[in-house]
């Protein structure tokens, strides 16, 4: 079971404390400590909010690196990218954000990053917050993974719409979409329907206690 060293997140006023903050400089490490022990015992793990948060754009360090380079990153921290980390916040299916991963994950992959099949590598998504902290991040990672796999370049996916969840049969597609509508359009006026005083009558007790006022209902309608 190797070790392995995850990309720091700086907080204000301990800039100066990191070290090896950039991942080429942990391959470095992890390369020469491991052809010294002649077996791999040090490895990186990425996390691209803590790169974003101490100003590493991941795509330069990815391409900085060398030819062999993906094949040390062993697991990546994956989110919604921001850069003020921790934020933790779930990946939207078909959002730019998942979009931009697969663009950083794509140029790690070709640094080998996860194509060596004898050999593990984890993509983990770090647990949100909120009411609902995964939404449909599991889901957009799965298609990054695929796409990955069929290697897919970046700039072709958008002839690939289930990439995005929007084709026929695909969790977002329009017809699951309109259904989910049909089946929740009136959710907005559950509990507010009531009926009116009427013009010559009178309603009973119970329906003028569940409704509002005659006299509100007579200014909704001047509204």
């Amino acid at each position: 079971m190797p070790l392995v060293l995850e990309t720091p997140m700086a907080h204000r006023g301990i800039e100066e404390w990191l070290r090896l903050p950039n991942p080429l400089q942990m391959y470095y490490l992890a390369k020469e400590v491991n052809e010294k022990v002649g077996f791999e015992c040090l490895l990186l793990a990425m996390d691209f909010e803590h790169m974003l948060s101490i100003r590493l754009e991941p795509e330069k360090v990815i391409e900085a690196l060398p030819p062999d380079g993906g094949s040390y990153v062993r697991v990546l921290h994956v989110g919604y990218p921001a850069a003020l980390a921790p934020a933790h916040i779930p990946i939207p299916l078909g959002s730019e954000q998942q979009l931009y991963l697969y663009k950083i994950m794509y140029l790690l992959r070709k640094k080998q990053f996860g194509t060596d099949p004898k050999k593990d590598f984890y993509i983990v998504f770090e647990r949100g917050g909120g009411p609902d902290p995964i939404k449909q991040s599991v889901i957009a990672l799965r298609k990054i993974i695929e796409f990955l796999e069929k290697d897919v370049k970046p700039e072709e996916l958008i002839k690939h719409p289930e990439f995005f969840g929007i084709a026929t049969g695909e969790f977002a597609s329009p017809e699951r979409q309109w259904v989910i509508i049909r089946e929740h359009a009136f959710d907005p006026l559950k509990g507010l329907i009531a009926t009116p005083e009427e013009e010559y009558t009178a309603l009973g007790k119970a329906a003028l206690e569940k409704g509002a006022p005659p006299e509100k209902w007579k200014k909704e309608e001047l509204k």
